[in-house]
């Protein structure tokens, strides 16, 4: 697929993303400990939203909101089950007899009490070393470029919402938000960094 495709796919269906992660975020049970971060899901069903862009067959006549449906909630599960400390047979039984047990917070003055949760610190210091490299990529931009990605993927915001803020037509907007993400992958190919968000 173009790269120009694929992100216009991204774009207009982060709402999409969102709608899945605040409805996955209501679903689950409350836990005085936080258990689930709701930004941190709204991030995996972006991360979703991406990988399914990139995947994406026009030629096998699925719609791609369907098909993008399916990624995001696989990604928001995966990421559920790969922060969650038992293992998935466990929380079937747990649930099947209506338990909800997230077990207890940890006090931070007690960290022999941590258990062993897996692989989640890598995760979440590359989930943190993407946020830096990316932070950096933007910071090339121009101030215009960066209130428009900020407010299109982070306010959620539309593009002709864009537009009225910036004094600009949608058109335009559409036209500048292409060129944004042009900028960009051009930032990591010259990094030696590839990434599907930009394919």
């Amino acid at each position: 697929m173009q790269g120009s495709v694929t992100a216009q796919l991204v774009v207009d269906h982060l709402p999409l993303a969102a709608a899945i992660a605040r409805n996955a975020t209501k679903r689950l049970p409350r836990h005085p400990a936080g258990f689930v971060d709701a930004e941190d899901l709204c991030q995996e069903a972006r991360i979703g939203l991406l990988h399914a862009a990139a995947r994406y067959d026009p030629g096998k006549a699925v719609p791609f909101g369907a098909y993008a449906c399916r990624r995001i909630a696989g990604a928001i599960g995966d990421a559920l089950r790969s922060n969650d400390h038992l293992t998935r047979d466990a929380r079937a039984k747990l649930k099947a007899s209506g338990q909800e047990d997230y077990g207890a917070p940890f006090p931070l003055l007690e960290p022999e009490r941590l258990r062993s949760t897996g692989p989640w610190p890598d995760r979440k210091a590359a989930h943190a070393e993407s946020r830096r490299l990316l932070n950096a990529a933007l910071s090339t931009l121009p101030a215009r470029l960066r209130v428009l990605v900020h407010s299109y993927y982070q306010d959620g915001k539309t593009m002709r919402e864009i537009g009225l803020q910036l004094g600009v037509n949608e058109s335009r907007i559409s036209q500048l938000h292409a060129g944004a993400l042009c900028t960009l992958r051009q930032y990591f190919r010259l990094r030696g960094i590839s990434s599907e968000a930009f394919q």
